[in-house]
């Protein structure tokens, strides 16, 4: 899509990093990017490295899947952590009458 995630249009990178102002997302309310640091200049430090962290080949593939199907895209381990928290999937079709004595 982009060669760098400066250039997409949709990204809240510029917002992560201060150069926008936006009145949709409020930094100071996520949690996850608050947690990246002790202040707001190693925020932006750390998220500025993580951003650039190029992704593994097999990740990249399983993202342009989930894209082009319409899929959301999970990484194994939270695949892994879903999976143990929801029940096994039902069979298909209708399920069975009970027999009434």
């Amino acid at each position: 899509m982009v060669k760098s995630i400066e250039d997409y249009r949709w990204s809240s990178y510029w917002l992560n990093v201060r150069k926008k102002k936006s009145v949709l997302v409020d930094r100071d309310e996520n949690l996850v990017f608050q947690g990246l640091g002790s202040d707001g200049q190693e925020r932006i430090k750390v998220y500025k490295n993580l951003v650039g962290v190029a992704l593994a080949e097999d990740e990249l593939k399983e993202i342009h899947i989930s894209t082009r199907k319409g899929n959301n895209y999970l990484s194994e381990k939270f695949r892994e952590q879903i999976n143990a928290l929801l029940p096994n999937k039902r069979r298909r079709g209708r399920p069975r009458k009970t027999r009434k004595m």
